[in-house]
């Protein structure tokens, strides 16, 4: 018998904040609108998830973009500074340390 993995509500929930952010790493500021249409998530999850991240200070609002059908937009983007990531790779000769930006900046 062959095991399946499942989702459960958090992991997906998981799956999607970091599909969010991949996303706004891609493109630098999008809409909630965009945001919805590259990820096939209702606006109402988008609306919700980005606001969890903005309270948690990893993505803010950046003012009016041009939105889609040329309706003006609240632009999000990424806080780079707010957060760092360590990476560590450890091998037998050597090990490597990198500390980066969520923008993926050194």
């Amino acid at each position: 018998m062959k095991l399946k993995l499942g989702n459960n509500a958090i992991t997906a929930r998981e799956k999607n904040i970091a599909l969010i952010i991949k996303l706004l790493n891609k493109y630098g500021v999008c809409s909630r609108a965009n945001l919805a249409a590259h990820t096939g998530l209702t606006q109402a999850s988008i609306t919700y998830i980005t606001k969890e991240l903005i309270d948690w200070g990893v993505i803010h609002e950046v003012g009016v973009i041009e939105g889609t059908s040329r309706h003006p937009s609240i632009g999000l983007s990424i806080s780079p500074d707010k957060f760092a990531l360590l990476g560590v790779q450890i091998n037998r000769d050597y090990i490597h340390v990198g500390l980066f930006t969520l923008s993926g900046d050194i």
